[in-house]
């Protein structure tokens, strides 16, 4: 279910159809873009990136592998302290918020329905 947002942007991720939670896959890219953050405001979690990327580069931040590329290449050592891999429940929708300093760049969503 891909959902394009820019920064600065509100969105629900809905987790509608499954029974068990999913982590869903976030993929930024656009023009430049500085310290990248998705939070979830439903629960206080966030995920932030201390670095500036090109509007050639493409980040993947894949919630369920706790895994955050750039690329295609690692860049865990991008993912600042304090910062929270999270999923989303069954049945749940979250309110999660795309911010950059920059206030540049677009993000897409995606995820899959995922059974226990």
């Amino acid at each position: 279910y891909p959902t394009l947002f820019p920064s600065t942007t509100l969105f629900r991720s809905n987790n509608s159809g499954g029974t068990a939670a999913v982590g869903p896959v976030i993929t930024i890219t656009g023009q430049p873009v500085l310290y990248p953050q998705i939070t979830n405001l439903t629960t206080g979690a966030f995920i932030q990136l201390n670095s500036s990327f090109a509007a050639s580069d493409t980040v993947v931040i894949d919630m369920t592998n706790n895994t955050v590329t750039l690329n295609g290449s690692n860049a865990r050592n991008f993912v600042v302290g304090g910062s929270q891999f999270f999923t989303v429940p069954a049945g749940a929708t979250e309110n999660l918020y795309f911010t950059a300093l920059s206030a540049t760049g677009n993000a897409v969503v995606t995820y899959r329905k995922a059974y226990a």
